[in-house]
């Protein structure tokens, strides 16, 4: 969602747009992500579905990559304007003169194989999107497509991860390369609970953004991060996690465990 955000940031000021949504395809259908729409739009995908085959909607994008409405239907506009999809879903939400950028990542002619950014403007605009606004979302559609191909590998690499990490029976928090929580053992869940005198979580996402990143951390340039803190009675240990694992380069597993006392 973070990367979600800033795309629907940078998008909606490089346009002109008032509205932005990303939709990736995920087990459980297509997951739309806007901050500018009315919640109603969590139905686009099975509203979209009903028209597409009229207009051969994923035929069209599939071949354009970048279409505003005009190329979507076309040319036909009026007979797109008669139907219940216009009417009854996208005009009562403010969606009007629209731009799509869309990259197939499956076979099927279904939003559950596609990874779309939708743009809108919220009324009848003086400026279309027109020509110019495709040509900027040409420019932008290898983002997209490297964005895509990114998620359906950390698509199939998390839940893999996730699960091993389960299995390892202590606390563990894994982290991505910005200090990012990604996944949480229940261990751990229970130890940062019992320990409310320390702000771990935070502390465990410094130690991974050093690990992973010593100098986004402020580490100096000649002196190696910390891959072990402590934060009361426990003991936060930060260990880089390989590609072949994590689908990612600098993902990091931190385990946390009850600080145990030296013996004498």
């Amino acid at each position: 969602d973070a990367w979600r955000r800033a795309v629907c940031d940078r998008v909606r000021d490089l346009l002109g747009a008032a509205k932005v949504g990303v939709i990736l395809p995920t087990p459980a259908g297509p997951d739309v992500f806007t901050e500018d729409y009315d919640p109603a739009i969590a139905r686009y995908a099975d509203e979209f579905e009903r028209v597409a085959p009229a207009f051969d909607l994923f035929g069209r994008l599939r071949r354009f990559g970048v279409a505003d409405r005009r190329m979507l239907c076309d040319g036909d506009l009026d007979a797109y304007h008669r139907t219940p999809y216009w009417n009854e879903f996208l005009r009562p939400l403010g969606a009007h003169d629209s731009l799509t950028l869309s990259v197939p990542v499956g076979p099927a002619a279904s939003l559950a194989d596609h990874v779309q950014i939708g743009v809108n403007h919220d009324c009848p605009h003086r400026d279309p999107f027109g020509d110019r606004g495709v040509a900027i979302g040409r420019l932008l559609l290898p983002a997209l497509q490297a964005g895509a191909r990114a998620w359906l590998q950390l698509s199939a690499a998390r839940p893999a991860l996730a699960a091993l990490v389960d299995t390892l029976g202590v606390g563990a928090l894994v982290f991505d390369a910005d200090g990012r929580e990604l996944h949480r053992t229940p261990q751990a869940t229970s130890l940062l609970a019992l320990h409310t005198e320390a702000d771990i979580a935070p502390l465990a996402g410094q130690l991974a953004l050093g690990v992973s990143r010593p100098q986004a951390a402020g580490t100096a340039r000649c002196t190696p991060p910390p891959a072990v803190a402590r934060a009361g009675r426990l003991v936060l240990r930060a260990t880089r996690l390989g590609p072949e694992l994590a689908g990612r380069e600098r993902a990091v597993l931190v385990t946390v465990e009850a600080d145990r006392p030296r013996e004498s």
